[in-house]
């Protein structure tokens, strides 16, 4: 079983994998060709922090063969609801964490991390991701992340908060776990790509209620769904409100 303190979001999405799989964001072409850019077909590949799937189909479609990992049994059965991608590649979930106990030594090409790096703890997860990486192996870490000054953007972080991962807007660099040493690994590429949402006020509450920030005491919770709700009624247009966000990737590969 895995350690109750690794990948320590899991318990906060307790309740939510249903509004999760309905409402977040996927990622752009452009990420998944660079993350997967000169891997073989059947290259092995494990998704770290999977959640309900959305990243780990994305790469299966790529024709990887990936573990899709999670500590959550709950979104496990939401991303096994999902199914898999119509050709290319093969996906199996499995429960687990960044100490990648039942995974074999040097037998994965790629370790991914969609919006979950910053759940792990960083010196458990560079001694799991270098002891499981084959010799021409890589670690990709990702996240969306709200797109400052974007006034849809900026209002959705005024109704419900701001998420961990937007550590990058305080200026630290929210890969700086996988830098450390003596475990580190050093960085092959950085982009940021553009990666607007779109969502109904349907789509928008279930967004909220994805988070795992997102309160739980009732009176809270009917606060930020009010300030929710002015937010679509200001923002929307035709229906609709746009997020502004953008994905920024990262690439690293184990140091010599």
């Amino acid at each position: 079983m895995p350690d109750p303190d690794a990948l320590r979001g899991a318990t906060l999405f307790s309740g939510r994998s249903s509004d999760y799989a309905a409402a977040r964001p996927t990622y752009p072409d452009a990420v998944i060709d660079l993350i997967v850019e000169g891997l073989a077909p059947g290259a092995p590949a494990i998704d770290l922090g999977c959640g309900t799937g959305i990243s780990t189909r994305l790469l299966a479609s790529r024709g990887l063969v990936v573990v899709g990992m999670d500590p959550s049994e709950e979104m496990l059965a939401e991303a096994r609801r999902a199914g898999s991608p119509v050709g290319g590649g093969s996906i199996r979930y499995s429960i687990g964490d960044e100490r990648l106990a039942d995974v074999a030594d040097r037998s994965t090409d790629l370790i991914a991390c969609f919006q979950s790096f910053h759940w792990v703890d960083p010196s458990t997860a560079r001694r799991g991701f270098r002891r499981v990486l084959s010799p021409r192996g890589r670690v990709a870490v990702a996240w969306n992340l709200r797109q400052r000054g974007d006034p849809g953007a900026e209002a959705y972080v005024a109704a419900i908060g701001r998420p961990p991962a937007d550590r990058a807007d305080a200026g630290e660099d929210p890969a700086a776990g996988l830098w450390a040493s003596p475990e580190a690994f050093r960085e092959v590429a950085r982009h940021r790509f553009p990666n607007p949402q779109s969502l109904d006020e349907a789509g928008l509450l279930a967004r909220a209620r994805s988070a795992s920030y997102f309160p739980r005491e009732p009176r809270a919770q009917a606060r930020a769904v009010d300030a929710l709700r002015r937010l679509f009624a200001a923002h929307a247009r035709d229906g609709r409100v746009l997020l502004g966000q953008e994905t920024l990737v990262v690439i690293a590969e184990p140091r010599p």
